[in-house]
């Protein structure tokens, strides 16, 4: 009993060191067209410079706004604005189902709606600068989408680990469309997926975890679901799994990627088994400004990965928001590649 306890106060002092005097949010909801409450929260910074950006961070399935905290910090010292707001079914948001743990949609263009409205409604007018998305993992996905449908309203985008394609383990990639295709054709679509269930922060064990290598970001997390349990979410449904795939293939169809014009760094972790981002670089080549960077050892969660890979990450973050105004309009292969081999260094 004393370990854990031991254990405990030096996870809440590491919390605690970590966040001291970070700046807090300021939060509002907002409603959308269908009647449904978005939490929002927004940091206006108070020492803005000349590279200085509009920021939106597009958080990942099963996110919070609190989970981010530390790289939207991280975002304020660099001297940016930022915004974030929790996904229609998690956070603070409203949820759509009974069990409020399942992360549920319809179909995708209900998310690029909610986030065509937040940009517009309540980003946008208050911007003080041109308007960047930082998307992480299912949120670099609505990116992309969002880039083709509404690419004027963007100056630029980071897309963090990416949702490009999804990993399907234990199950084989064809048989998870076809047990999926099957669940909602025999009207399943509100029950989890296969495998997934409610989220317990209990259980979870940081050994086994497949996000990020640094134990105290880890047990910190692990800490803030316990203690916000409300904000917590667990797996997907069939139907979420189901909008998932769709939303894949679309991207995915012929001209989608050469029709986005925005410039675009993908930052992509040469350990991940959560999305399968064994397509990343062609994806990127296909796009007109694409930039396409591997972190070879890191998990999924880099913005929440050891200080190593967080500390790279936050550096081209920033190159690449400094030198937004001078971004190429085409970005050769040979070019590409030679951002990726720039990473070796990394350990």
């Amino acid at each position: 009993m004393s370990h854990f306890f031991l254990k405990r106060s030096i996870i809440l002092f590491f919390i605690f060191f970590s966040f001291c005097g970070a700046q807090e949010p300021q939060f509002q909801y907002f409603k959308t067209s269908d009647g449904l409450t978005l939490r929002v929260a927004h940091w206006i910074n108070s020492k803005p410079n000349l590279y200085s950006k509009t920021i939106l961070f597009l958080e990942g399935r099963a996110s919070f706004i609190e989970k981010n905290q530390e790289t939207i910090q991280n975002l304020l010292i660099q001297g940016h604005d930022v915004w974030a707001f929790d996904w229609r079914g998690q956070g603070g948001s409203s949820r759509l189902l009974e069990n409020s743990q399942k992360v549920h949609i319809d179909h995708y263009e209900t998310y690029l709606k909610d986030l065509h409205q937040i940009v517009h409604q309540v980003v946008k007018p208050q911007a003080r600068s041109p308007l960047i998305f930082l998307g992480v993992s299912f949120g670099g996905h609505m990116a992309l989408r969002y880039a083709l449908a509404h690419g004027e309203d963007l100056e630029g985008m980071i897309l963090v680990s990416p949702m490009l394609d999804i990993h399907t383990n234990p199950f084989p990639y064809a048989l998870a469309r076809a047990l999926t295709r099957t669940a909602l054709f025999l009207g399943l679509g509100e029950i989890y997926a296969a495998g997934y269930g409610d989220y317990n922060p209990l259980k979870g064990v940081f050994e086994k975890n497949v996000t990020t290598q640094d134990r105290f970001r880890y047990e910190y997390q692990r800490e803030l679901c316990i203690n916000n349990m409300q904000l917590v979410t667990g797996g997907p449904t069939y139907s979420w799994v189901n909008a998932t795939f769709k939303s894949i293939d679309y991207i995915q169809q012929p001209g989608f990627l050469e029709s986005i014009k925005v410039p675009t760094l993908i930052l992509s972790a040469g350990l991940d088994k959560v999305v399968n981002n064994s397509r990343d670089k062609e994806f990127c080549r296909k796009m007109t400004n694409c930039r396409q960077k591997t972190y070879l050892n890191a998990y999924h969660n880099i913005p929440n990965e050891k200080n190593i890979i967080r500390e790279q990450f936050l550096t081209d973050a920033a190159h690449f928001l400094k030198n937004l105004d001078s971004y190429p309009s085409a970005i050769t292969p040979s070019r590409v590649e030679n951002n990726i081999k720039a990473d070796k260094a990394l350990t």
